[in-house]
Parts: structure tokens; sequence; C-alpha cells
């Protein structure tokens, strides 16, 4: 969608510029059954139908980190011993965070399929995290869909507010993620 509006102020005609329209990104949580392989964009695909939907996030954080390391000169005979030869990147590493306002009946944990949600032990298996980002002009711009695959939970942090009266549980989980796959089109 695009919007142009103009509008003339003492004889001088303004224009908007032209903009597309942002639309709603959603996050959803899949549980993966046994034999999906979690390793391929096709895969993930073709079985998305057949996984179980268990839920939807309020915010998510994605946090990817790699070290950078250097092999050094260690000759003392050369010109500039300890000097840098070459750099090179470490495996990235990939954090989640996730946020959701919990209402009193159910936690995080327990919307990700857990029984009682308050126990990390719970979580038997890796879950999946699919993020679809929408697209304002599907035509030329294709749906990008991204997978967060082999996510294990880390920590389960409760924060319970008694200041206000509606019993809500904000939680905020992080969890380490295998892997991370996009598909353009899904």
């Amino acid at each position: 969608m695009q919007i142009t509006a103009g509008y003339s102020k003492g004889g001088i005609k303004m224009a908007l510029p032209k903009t597309k329209a942002r639309l709603q990104s959603s996050i959803t949580i899949y549980t993966v059954p046994e034999g999906v392989a979690q390793d391929s964009a096709d895969s993930l695909i073709a079985s998305l139908k057949s996984m179980k939907k268990v839920g939807a996030i309020k915010s998510l954080k994605v946090d990817q980190s790699r070290t950078i390391n250097v092999w050094r000169e260690l000759d003392a005979e050369k010109i500039n011993p300890g000097e840098i030869v070459e750099a090179y990147p470490s495996l990235p590493k990939y954090t989640l965070t996730i946020e959701k306002t919990v209402l009193y009946k159910e936690n995080l944990l327990q919307a990700f399929g857990m029984i009682h949600g308050l126990d990390l032990l719970e979580q038997s298996a890796p879950l999946l995290i699919v993020v679809q980002l929408r697209s304002p002009d599907e035509t030329n711009i294709p749906v990008k869909t991204v997978f967060y695959t082999h996510v294990w939970f880390q920590a389960n942090p409760l924060e319970f507010d008694i200041e206000n009266d509606d019993l809500r549980i904000t939680q905020s989980v992080t969890a380490t993620v295998g892997r991370v796959i996009t598909h353009p089109t899904a």
C-alpha cells in the first residue's frame, strides 16, 4: 500500500513522501514431531502443517555473537614478533530472550506445552520457533520466514507484581538456539 498526501501552505505545495505501510510480524511456537529434521528450510516448510502450534510470543530478542580469534607471529627473529598474521571468527552463538505477559492461569513454559512450567527439567525435547516477517507488497517482496531450531531454555525467572490488582506475572525466558534458518517465500 502506498500513501501519498499533499497540502498547500502559503502558496507552497508540499507533499508527504511515499511510504510503504509496516505490517505486524507474527511469532509462533511449534513443537517438532519425532523424525522431522531441523536442518533444512525445505524439510521444515514441508512439515510445518504437521507441527503442533503451542502458542505465540509477545516479544522476542535475538542476540548473535561470536569472538574473533587472532594468529600471531611468534618467531623472535622476524622484524615484528607478536604481529597479527591472521584474524578469524569463531562459530556464532545465538541466544533468544522470549517475553510474554503471563495470566494467572498459565505461565510461559506451560504455553510451550510443559505441564507445570516451573522446572526446566520438564523440557525433554528441543523446540522450534518460527518468525514470519510480513511483506507490505507480497508480489515484489516475498514473506520471509525465520526458523530458530533446536531451542533449549536456559533460564525461567518469574516476576510477581503484587502492587497491581490483576495478578499478572511477567516472564522473560532465555533460550539457546542450535541454528537459524531463513526461507524467503514460506
